[in-house]
């Protein structure tokens, strides 16, 4: 039966991964040396993170009630490695449903190797879909927040800067302590600075407002 499963992932990889992205991928391609040049050169900027990774090959599915049933006849056979494999390719191929199923995979496996699938999963791709499945995890999942940590500091981004900011001042010491090291590695970083000073700006904003609300009053 498990035999069975994985060959149904199989086939479905064939169908949205390789029908969806191998012809793209084809029809793209560039070989020539000056455009080559250039390709290279436009993701030398580690702060430009795009809405969906070009890598990921975009998930088709001509028949949705066929796919979720699919997606409910992987699950229910409650197997981490089927499960897994599933939310891999929803995941790679760039789903809106990603962060969902990540979800509920790890509602359902909760052991340290299950989540670290996840983590492991979340660094094939750098992207907003996914920076957003990370803010969102470290909210609220079971994962480690230092782990999470680690990954979002590679999205040099106002949020991020806040969010690692203020772990240093966490009561979980493991969570400051990991934070301050980071802190400590890029706190001279022009992004993280800047970062700091964007949230700084908007509070200040934030609080003149109520302040002028306030006198207003009187």
């Amino acid at each position: 039966m498990k035999q069975l499963l994985f060959l149904v992932v199989l086939v479905l990889v064939g169908y949205f991964v390789l029908w969806g992205g191998a012809t793209r991928v084809l029809y793209k391609a560039d070989i020539n040396p000056k455009n080559l040049i250039s390709n290279i050169a436009t993701t030398i900027d580690e702060d430009y993170i795009p809405e969906i990774d070009p890598n990921r090959n975009g998930f088709k599915s001509t028949n949705v009630s066929s796919y979720n049933q699919i997606k409910e006849n992987v699950f229910v056979t409650y197997d981490p490695d089927v499960c897994f494999a599933f939310v891999d390719l929803v995941y790679s191929s760039g789903s809106r449903e990603a962060e969902a199923l990540i979800r509920r995979y790890l509602t359902m496996f909760t052991l340290p190797e299950d989540k670290g699938k996840i983590l492991n999963l979340l660094k094939t791709y750098k992207d907003k879909q996914t920076l957003n499945i990370l803010l969102s995890l470290y909210k609220n999942s079971g994962i480690s927040k230092v782990a999470l940590l680690n990954l979002m500091v590679g999205y040099h981004t106002p949020q991020v800067a806040q969010i690692i900011n203020n772990a240093t001042l966490s009561e979980d010491l493991t969570l400051s302590q990991a934070a301050q090291s980071l802190v400590d590695s890029i706190g001279d970083k022009k992004w993280y600075q800047d970062g700091l000073k964007v949230n700084l700006e908007s509070g200040n904003k934030a609080a003149k407002k109520d302040f002028d609300s306030q006198m207003s009053q009187y």
